[in-house]
């Protein structure tokens, strides 16, 4: 059994300079740990290129004029409307490029930690509100997040702030808490529809715990907004079907351990220092940590910090297992990427266990421990190129600019980060799914006379068309490329390319770079 320490006892009140002196120390360290967020965060914005979707926020999404983008908005996305509704000014400002459009994630990743420190001091000690900060300052798949320019980084921010003024409703019950709740209860749902499997929880028990009016008054302020997002959120999913279901619920959920620690390409076969499996172990630590840390929180915290650390932990926990099971039942609409809204009151409930008043040393160590797995895996995310984005900026300046029109066939995702990133003119000719060709009109036959075929590792493709193989290079340990040249052009038809045979993939684009 663990060794809680004493029951807490009435003592006098401490001295006015000693209250005062701790309220500085506490004052000043989340300020420390605040500024070390935003150093992380806006130190490392065009550490990597933008992905895929980053691409698309840029150059599909934020358009010029703002009815533009709120069109783009309900007919090429799955979520709501208010990360772009913010993004879109700040854009006018600070530009499309990675730094620019980033850094409001950056802030928003920012803001996210003394929210979750004000959260955690709700529950229990100024430790637990410190090791709180500390956590969500360094978590890898936050940083992530903070470094990438889609609503992700706001859900997070909107869930813990959430959980803030849930927790703050229940201790003190005014209808001022009440109605700040519901408003970012509503802002969380116009950011990401899967917020609901967070607020609905917090509603429920707010009606539970406090049965009042302005409970009642805040509950139906939020379902109004929900109805109003209804008829956008079953439009775009008539345009876009969810089609997450490649892989098991199960399996995404147990995703989320590698990612946590080394960010959203981890895997639990994620390779650091050498170690094969690295990613698989951290995990592994991680989840006995926290385990921990519940264990503490139930046998050494007193009633209010037990109940209010477990209304965290349990709507942490609905924001997983609800999804789950409506993916059970035939609905599934899970990505990792969506349930990174649980991690905020987790890694709450988790500090206040930490935290607890008579965690003693125990809750001090545990909590120092998981700060550093997470320091550990951050280092290795920002350090190892296999743990970021694909270096789509480092390929397109390894291809090039080129003297005369050629063909690049990659990857399908490779497509929008390659019209982004390459210099000069370039279109999509073709999209390959499962064989079966898309070709834009009037491009079915082109004269070339070089391929360029890109491909994530493994033997050298097949000669195209009596092309030959004239070099091949490595970039950044993610891409091999294969240049093919012929004597003179030769007439191809792109949409006939054998795809599988070129880039190892079902799924490939064909591109087409002018000369310039």
């Amino acid at each position: 059994m663990l060794a809680c320490g004493k029951e807490a006892t009435a003592s006098p009140s401490p001295r006015p300079n000693l209250v005062r002196h701790r309220y500085h120390s506490g004052a000043l360290a989340l300020v420390g740990f605040t500024l070390l967020a935003a150093v992380i965060r806006f130190s490392t914005l065009d550490l990597q290129s933008f992905s895929h979707d980053e691409v698309v926020t840029a150059t599909r999404v934020l358009l010029p004029d703002l009815p533009g983008t709120l069109n783009a908005i309900a007919n090429s996305e799955r979520s709501g409307p208010l990360y772009y509704v913010l993004a879109w000014p700040w854009s006018m400002v600070f530009g499309h490029g990675e730094a620019g459009l980033r850094s409001l994630s950056a802030l928003f990743g920012t803001l996210a930690v003394p929210v979750a420190y004000l959260s955690a001091s709700e529950i229990a000690t100024r430790r637990a509100a410190l090791i709180a900060a500390a956590l969500v300052a360094v978590n890898p798949y936050l940083v992530w997040l903070s470094l990438e320019s889609r609503s992700y980084v706001l859900l997070t921010l909107l869930s813990g702030a959430g959980l803030l003024l849930t927790l703050r409703s229940l201790n003190r019950p005014t209808a001022g808490n009440l109605a700040l709740w519901a408003v970012v209860s509503a802002a969380s749902l116009a950011t990401h529809y899967f917020s609901f499997f967070l607020v609905a929880p917090e509603a429920l028990w707010l009606l539970y715990c406090l049965r009042s009016r302005p409970v009642l008054a805040a509950i139906l302020g939020t379902s109004a907004a929900g109805a109003v997002l209804l008829p956008l959120a079953i439009h775009q999913v008539t345009r876009h079907p969810l089609d997450f279901a490649a892989t098991g619920p199960a399996e995404k959920v147990a995703g989320l351990g590698p990612k946590s620690i080394f960010g959203h390409q981890a895997s639990e076969k994620t390779e650091v220092a050498g170690v094969d499996g690295a990613g698989l172990v951290l995990a592994a630590l991680t989840l006995a940590l926290c385990l921990g840390a519940v264990a503490l929180l139930v046998w050494c915290g007193n009633p209010k910090e037990r109940n209010s650390g477990l209304l965290a932990l349990g709507v942490g926990s609905c924001g997983v297992v609800l999804p789950v099971l409506l993916a059970i039942v035939g609905v599934d609409a899970i990505k990792e990427k969506n349930l990174v809204g649980v991690l905020p009151p987790l890694l709450v409930a988790v500090a206040a266990g930490f935290g607890a008043r008579n965690s003693g040393h125990l809750g001090l160590v545990g909590g120092v421990a998981l700060v550093a797995v997470f320091a550990v895996g951050l280092f290795a995310m920002v350090t190892t190129p296999r743990l970021q984005n694909p270096d789509w900026r480092l390929l397109a300046e390894t291809l090039g600019p080129t003297r005369a029109p050629r063909l690049i066939v990659a990857k399908s995702p490779a497509d929008d980060p390659l019209l982004f990133y390459l210099p000069g003119s370039v279109d999509k000719l073709v999209h390959v799914r499962e064989g079966e060709a898309k070709a834009s009109e009037g491009r079915e036959h082109l004269r070339m006379s070089e391929i360029v075929v890109v491909r994530a590792g493994g033997r050298p493709p097949a000669v195209v068309y009596g092309f030959e193989l004239m070099d091949e290079a490595s970039v950044s340990e993610q891409f091999e490329i294969y240049r093919y040249r012929a004597n003179a052009r030769r007439r191809i038809s792109p949409s006939r390319i054998e795809g599988r045979r070129l880039v190892g993939e079902r799924e490939f684009v064909v591109l087409r770079q002018a000369a310039g």
